[in-house]
């Protein structure tokens, strides 16, 4: 990358790969990750994205400051530049970039298909109101053991 030249020094741990600092930068953008800190903790719980970045399930992701020294570093234009060519070489693929917000997915218990309105008023019909249900469970206090 011409943007970006990688120190030499023999000093301190390895710097971490221009590519992979921009493909964290991307997986931001695309999923709008607010802030460097999330960004972190994101790489670091979802497989997926660590998968993406091809970074070791043992290995913690860069740390929220690299993130931000990365983007000081890397001109707004050739960020802007970079994603472009992206994302033309996905179009190109057939493939498109929808950001978005990654969501929790879980699985809940559903009708493989709608009740209809009969089935609703039977249902509804066998329900005893909550008033009455809670009245029959809650102990009386003659029945409580006080000691």
């Amino acid at each position: 990358m011409n943007h970006y030249t990688v120190g030499t020094s023999r000093e301190g741990a390895d710097a971490y790969s221009p590519l992979l600092l921009f493909k964290c930068l991307m997986l931001q953008k695309w999923f709008r990750i607010n802030s460097g800190p999330e960004l972190e903790n994101q790489i670091n719980d979802r497989l997926a994205f660590k998968k993406s970045l091809q970074l070791p399930l043992d290995k913690p992701s860069p740390d929220h400051s690299t993130f931000s020294r990365f983007r000081n570093r890397l001109s707004k234009e050739a960020m802007d530049q970079l994603n472009s060519e992206i994302l033309h070489q996905f179009e190109d693929q057939g493939l498109t970039i929808n950001e978005g917000i990654p969501a929790d997915a879980r699985l809940i218990k559903s009708a493989s298909r709608p009740l209809s309105n009969d089935e609703l008023k039977k249902h509804r019909d066998k329900k005893t109101p909550l008033t009455a249900s809670c009245e029959k469970t809650q102990p009386q206090p003659s029945s409580l053991n006080m000691k």
